[in-house]
């Protein structure tokens, strides 16, 4: 039953590193999670832990643009602090084309010098790309008179960081709405209505107006292409009023822009009033040895001036009585509202012997009918020869005389208008009045 024993120690260690498995290389685009979730982890095993411990660090090398190299170290770890490693190589790559937004269809306005531009920014409507920043261009950017009328199609285009483009197109159509400017034109036009016009107007004629009256700026079109025509006024060869009479000339260019123009015609009354002068009168005293002169101002008119502003004066005026046998100088005086003035002058001859008394003949020796007449008379007489006749209005004026020196002759009153008159029968024996009705 005696024994002895002796120690033996057995150490039991772990130095074992556990074996890691990375997960393979891969290459993601740019917008794409590079988490191990998405890229794939590592594992590993160990001869002793059961569940090593896994990490990883991430070291990145980055290259052109939006390009990287992300170089994952992956670590395992067991209980005991033995580690193994291994590296996983994830690729980084911008292979989408940015996305290329243009605006929608859009109009613009060539400037005076027939000139116009846009940028990209005006074409562009919110373009993008899935990693960075983008920069624009356009194949058009500038237009002239030449593109009026024909849209034209420009194209956008984007590039990205890493050179992927991408393009969109949009309609710009060029209008041009800029008028023709007038430098000068027909100047104003400054007339009379003449000396012996009876209208208070004047036919001005300035001939025909035409594009080479003016001198114009239009920023696309030429002489050629431009068109005029009158849009107010009378147009010249149209008689025009006295007073302002503004003439409108409207240009209009190859794209329907149009321009006005005027100029004025300006029309005096240079016209002198007219007065129906009396001739000289020979007038009855009616036997009462005197004679009150009539009213004559109203034998006065005017182109412009009314009647009730035309003044009219008379010398001597009406209601001045004269006595017989005298002659009397009568002025008419007319002036319109223009200042321009007549003058005309006549005599007034009270003379006894022209009175409705038949006192030089006896009635028997001359004979005037039919009275009323409707305008052929007929005298028949007794061996006396009728040398003269002369018929006189009611207010004296001489208006048809005849040398006849015949018997019974006869006598046309047909061109008399409808009124009494005196006819006085001069004959060798003596003279005769007699009134007569003309109907």
């Amino acid at each position: 039953g005696n024994a002895s024993n002796c120690d033996q120690i057995i150490t039991v260690v772990d130095t074992t590193a556990p074996v890691i498995t990375c997960p393979a290389d891969t290459t993601v685009e740019c917008d794409a999670s590079t988490d191990p979730a998405d890229t794939g982890s590592a594992t590993a095993v160990d001869n002793c832990d059961g569940m090593p411990v896994i990490t990883f660090v991430d070291a990145v090398v980055a290259g052109t643009g939006n390009n990287s190299v992300i170089t994952r170290t992956w670590t395992a770890t067991d209980a005991n602090g033995n580690a193994s490693n291994c590296d996983q190589i994830i690729t980084v790559v911008d292979t989408t084309a940015p996305d290329a937004m243009c605006v929608a269809p859009f109009t613009i306005e060539l400037d005076a010098m027939g000139m116009a531009s846009i940028t990209a920014a005006d074409i562009d409507n919110g373009s993008s790309d899935n990693c960075g920043t983008v920069t624009t261009s356009i194949d058009v950017s500038t237009f002239t008179c030449a593109d009026v009328g024909t849209p034209v199609t420009v194209t956008l285009t984007v590039i990205d960081e890493n050179m992927n483009s991408s393009t969109c197109t949009t309609v710009v159509t060029v209008e041009d709405n800029i008028p023709v400017t007038i430098l000068s034109g027909p100047a104003d036009i400054f007339t009379g209505t003449g000396v012996n016009n009876g209208d208070c107007m004047t036919v001005v004629d300035y001939g025909p107006i035409t594009i080479d009256d003016f001198v114009l700026d239009d920023n696309c079109d030429d002489a050629s292409v431009l068109t005029i025509a009158l849009t107010g006024g009378l147009g010249s060869g149209a008689s025009f009023p006295v007073g302002v009479t503004t003439e409108e000339y409207t240009i209009t260019d190859g794209n329907g822009n149009q321009t006005s123009y005027t100029f004025t015609v300006t029309i005096v009354d240079t016209t002198d009033p007219v007065i129906d002068c009396p001739d000289d009168l020979i007038v009855s005293d009616g036997g009462t040895g005197a004679y009150t002169i009539e009213d004559y101002t109203g034998l006065a008119f005017d182109n412009c001036t009314s009647d009730t502003d035309l003044i009219v004066t008379q010398d001597p005026v009406a209601g001045t009585v004269v006595p017989a046998l005298s002659t009397t100088m009568v002025t008419l005086t007319a002036t319109d509202e223009a200042g321009n003035t007549t003058t005309c002058t006549f005599e007034i001859l009270v003379d006894e012997t022209l009175s409705v008394e038949e006192n030089a003949l006896e009635v028997r020796d001359v004979k005037l009918f039919p009275n009323p007449t409707s305008g052929i008379i007929k005298l028949e007489t007794t061996n006396v020869i009728i040398e003269k006749v002369e018929v006189y209005d009611i207010r004296g004026r001489l208006v048809q005389s005849f040398e006849l020196n015949i018997e019974n002759p006869t006598i046309d009153l047909t061109d008399l208008q409808v009124a009494t008159y005196i006819v006085r029968i001069q004959t060798e024996r003596g003279t005769l009045t007699k009134r007569i009705i003309k109907n």
